[in-house]
């Protein structure tokens, strides 16, 4: 994040942030880590699922749900992309080689990044940044050649910042001018 002209500070699990604390932030990362919950999504647990953290699980539901409430652009990177599908009412398939047709889940050495392609809905702000069609590296872990979505995460924030700056320095009457 700091190579694409960010500022990292890391939120550990805790209470749940009140919405005017989220809305203080000037963006989000929502990490990857272990399984969610699967009772976020109604489900029940598979063998091989991990046992939850809850208090992870629920911190993050809720500043994600407070970020969005306070348009604090949000970057969601695996768990994270649960964590987002939850909340918006999605489920899970909690193991993945259980699906047929799936293919491989991982690199076929260990701790070697695997290629696949991928392919975004046009219009989108991912679109934007990466295209539609992409070939991405992946293995349970993000890979910093490619700073595009994590510029874009700063671009956006920064862009929210300078209109909340403004916003906040005028007064009521000069806003509606």
């Amino acid at each position: 994040m700091t190579r694409a002209g960010g500022r990292v500070v890391l939120l550990p699990p805790e209470d749940p942030w009140t919405l005017a604390e989220v809305a203080e932030l000037d963006g989000l990362i929502l990490t990857g880590g272990d399984d969610v919950d699967p009772g976020l999504y109604e489900a029940r647990a598979h063998p091989r699922t991990q046992v939850p953290n809850v208090r992870r699980d629920s911190f993050e539901t809720t500043l994600y749900r407070h970020a969005r409430t306070a348009n604090v652009p949000v970057f969601a990177i695996c768990r994270g992309a649960q964590i987002v599908n939850t909340v918006h009412g999605g489920t899970l398939h909690q193991h993945l080689p259980d699906l047929d047709g799936y293919g491989a889940h991982e690199a076929e050495k260990k701790d070697e990044f695997a290629e696949v392609e991928v392919a975004t809905t046009p219009d989108t702000a991912v679109a934007g940044l990466i295209g539609t069609e992409a070939t991405v590296r992946w293995h349970h872990h993000e890979t910093l050649e490619d700073l595009r979505l994590f510029t874009g995460l700063v671009e956006a924030a920064a862009c929210r910042v300078k209109t909340t700056t403004t916003t906040t320095l005028q007064t009521p009457a000069e806003a509606h001018r």
